[in-house]
């Protein structure tokens, strides 16, 4: 491999040396044709009209005297029987101008001197002097750069522990591996400038090659809509109706200086991490609350049997237990998740006197099995609806659940639409529009985060969905969720 590298560095300097030769070779034809400016072409013409016997010789293989018509009087050198008595055309009055054949020169008494470089002489000019320096430069220039690259080698391999095509293999599996991942992944030097990206970057900033070098804060406050503040240095981003985590990071290689790797993820594919954020803690509790619940009635159920009161124990649990939870109507929705995550949401909404209830007609089929896309988006839908409705309300107001399936409207395949109302104090006309998007809450203080709804958002457009906020007939807003369903699980929602 070196050694290739080596005849290829020589060869590239011989042609090198040959072109530049070639250029000199030029500027020695024309030197010698300006030596004829003055009164030395008309003593040459004199001798060629002269027939004098001595030879001119070089650098020129023709002379020819012509007349102010253009007719070729007299000719003398090697090639005088090209030209014969025939016209010459492109002859004018300036010293040196380039006729049909050869320089024209203009003489005193009228006509022209042409001439013509003898090739022999302009080749042997040329390639006289390139050859030694050609054989010169591969003598001395080839061992030069073998020792230079054996030098760079054995320092690549001090430096790294490893030789030049170890490196080069590390480089190209580690871009390999950054266009795998699905993450959009950015390189930033320490200037701040775009050192590199992957594919999912590209497309994500809509960046090309062309911008590498441009500012990254820039490149990232255009794309998510420059919506304020520093993009670096913000947890979350939203660009487009995609909601993204960005994790900056330094580079640990002494070799890299400051640079820094940027990774922007789908902050919606994270389940546990969304859960997390959007009231995960909330459903714990209240989950904890409906547990002390489902003691009490148990322990009034003990009572009265121990009491031989079996019919009003049987009473007591037709009437619903202590919440009355027994006899909530959400029989339609049989997915085990949904269903868990409705009654955690009740039990948490009657902790602050809200009646949350199931709209009759509501379904939803069991989801175990189905395309995790499609399932994490309807717990989405469900949990953070429900979330915000029940913070929205009071005491003594309502939250409806309704899940329907239908037709879509053009026609395209069923659809699943999720659709939470309340009678709480609904959202302020100058946040509807943006209420969907990162950063914009209702809430205040440390509960503000704005988080939910735009994941939302994100997760259901993905799919082909779309979301919507009208103010409902309860009095306070509606936020409905439409989810086309997938061919895979069409089966699941009707019976075909």
């Amino acid at each position: 491999m070196l050694v290739a590298q080596t005849l290829a560095f020589a060869a590239l300097l011989a042609t090198a040396l040959v072109v530049a030769l070639v250029f000199a070779g030029q500027e020695n034809e024309r030197g010698a044709v300006a030596m004829l400016d003055g009164g030395v072409a008309d003593e040459l013409a004199e001798r060629v009209l002269s027939r004098d016997p001595r030879p001119i010789g070089r650098p020129f293989s023709l002379y020819a005297v012509v007349d102010v018509d253009g007719r070729v009087i007299a000719t003398a050198g090697a090639d005088r029987e090209r030209l014969g008595s025939r016209h010459l055309t492109g002859l004018t009055d300036e010293p040196g101008a380039r006729a049909a054949v050869g320089n024209s020169f203009p003489l005193e008494g009228g006509g022209w001197l042409v001439v013509v470089i003898d090739p022999d002489w302009r080749n042997g000019r040329i390639m006289g002097a390139a050859w030694p320096i050609a054989l010169l430069i591969a003598a001395v220039g080839g061992p030069a750069f073998y020792v230079l690259r054996v030098v760079s080698v054995r320092s690549t391999r001090s430096a790294y522990r490893m030789g030049p095509e170890q490196v080069d293999q590390i480089v190209r599996e580690r871009a390999a591996l950054l266009e795998s991942i699905d993450d959009a992944a950015i390189g930033i030097d320490r200037d701040g400038g775009l050192l590199w990206f992957n594919s999912t970057a590209g497309e994500l900033l809509s960046v090309t090659d062309d911008e590498i070098g441009t500012n990254a804060e820039k490149l990232l406050l255009a794309a998510s809509g420059g919506r304020g503040g520093r993009a670096l240095d913000a947890h979350l981003i939203q660009i487009g109706d995609r909601v993204l985590t960005l994790s900056v990071d330094m580079d640990v290689s002494p070799a890299a200086g400051e640079s820094r790797l940027v990774i922007l993820r789908d902050y919606s594919r994270d389940a546990a991490l969304l859960r997390a954020l959007d009231g995960a803690q909330n459903h714990i509790d209240a989950l904890r609350s409906r547990g002390h619940e489902f003691a009490n009635t148990l322990h009034i159920i003990e009572g009265l049997l121990e009491m031989a009161e079996p019919d009003r124990a049987l009473e007591f649990v037709r009437a619903g237990g202590v919440s009355g939870e027994f006899g909530m109507p959400a029989d339609g929705i049989e997915d085990p998740s949904v269903r868990a995550l409705v009654y955690a949401h009740r039990a948490r909404a009657r902790e602050g006197g809200i009646s949350l209830v199931v709209a009759p007609g509501a379904a939803l089929p069991d989801l175990a099995g189905a395309d995790q896309s499609f399932t994490e988006a309807s717990l989405l839908i469900v949990g953070n609806f429900l979330s915000n409705a029940i913070e929205s309300c009071s005491s003594g107001d309502g939250v409806v659940l309704m899940i329907t399936t239908a037709q879509a409207s053009d026609g395209s395949g069923l659809v699943l639409t999720f659709a939470v109302d309340d009678s709480g104090p609904g959202v302020p006309a100058h946040l509807r529009d943006r209420v969907f998007s990162l950063g914009t809450s209702t809430k205040t203080g440390r509960e503000s985060r704005g988080y939910g709804l735009a994941i939302v958002r994100g997760a259901v457009t993905r799919l082909g969905g779309d979301c919507e906020c009208r103010t409902s007939e309860l009095g306070g807003m509606q936020f409905e969720a439409t989810l086309p369903i997938p061919d895979s699980e069409r089966s699941r929602f009707i019976d075909e």
